[in-house]
């Protein structure tokens, strides 16, 4: 199960990374977070740590609920990855050098991922004092791995082993670059300021001040958007107005109009 965990999240973590580097050492990080977590549960139920304030005996650790609790902490490593290192690739797309990414990566990302796991502390803290040691099992599991991997492991150990390895985190073979430019996983870029188009009237517009006449005469309207002639008589007029807008366009000359939004 965890081989498959690890080669799926390597694969997914290559198309939206475009660096085989990234991903091989994303898993390396969750591994480590694994086998932490793994140390934590093993010692408590087991080894019989905290046994008697907790209330529970020692006994070996149940394979359904390990196996549970192995994807959720591998998941939530995984989830915590991505949104570190999409910020420093963000910043590397932008012209900034390596130390520079890896910094502002760790400095925009940090409030949110502890945010994140501040939320899952919470929540698997409740189960804590249960008396089914199943949830002790998960709740345990949940809070070492998060505080462990939101905390040592993506503020301390991920930029650190990233500085050390410089340029070299982004690097791929030209043919998996390749690959991933035709069916990578990339985000939709926003502009700061949305895009300006001219609608069908601001292109009537143009129409009136390049010939210097009004063509569209100006029309009341009710409450309801309506001409008082109705809407039949409304369709009519419009229809008309914009096929002669349209032939004044037709007729105009070719040279280019200065428009300003």
């Amino acid at each position: 199960m965890l081989l498959v965990l690890i080669t799926t999240t390597t694969l997914l973590m290559f198309l939206a990374f475009g660096s085989l580097v990234l991903p091989i050492k994303a898993a390396i990080m969750s591994v480590l977070t694994l086998g932490a977590t793994m140390g934590v549960l093993t010692a408590m139920f087991v080894g019989g740590l905290f046994a008697d304030w907790l209330n529970f005996t020692p006994q070996p650790l149940s394979a359904p609920v390990l196996g549970l609790v192995i994807a959720i902490i591998y998941g939530l490593c995984t989830d915590y990855e991505v949104f570190l290192v999409s910020r420093m690739i963000e910043a590397r797309a932008q012209g900034m050098s390596t130390a520079e990414s890896i910094r502002i990566g760790a400095a925009t990302t940090g409030r949110l991922i502890t945010a994140a796991a501040l939320i899952l502390v919470v929540v698997a803290g409740a189960f804590v004092f249960s008396e089914l040691v199943m949830l002790k099992y998960l709740a345990f599991g949940l809070l070492t791995a998060l505080i462990l991997d939101a905390t040592v492991i993506r503020m301390f150990l991920v930029p650190a082993l990233m500085k050390w390895l410089g340029d070299e985190c982004w690097w791929a073979p030209e043919w998996m670059k390749n690959l991933q430019q035709r069916i990578g996983l990339r985000e939709v870029r926003l502009t700061d300021e949305p895009h300006k188009t001219i609608t069908h009237n601001q292109d009537l517009g143009i129409a009136e001040s390049h010939h210097g006449r009004n063509t569209l005469p100006h029309r009341t309207t009710d409450r309801q958007g309506h001409t008082p002639r109705g809407r039949h008589s409304r369709s009519n007029q419009m229809s008309t107005n914009y096929a002669t807008a349209h032939q004044q366009l037709d007729d105009a000359p070719t040279t280019p109009l200065a428009v300003r939004m």
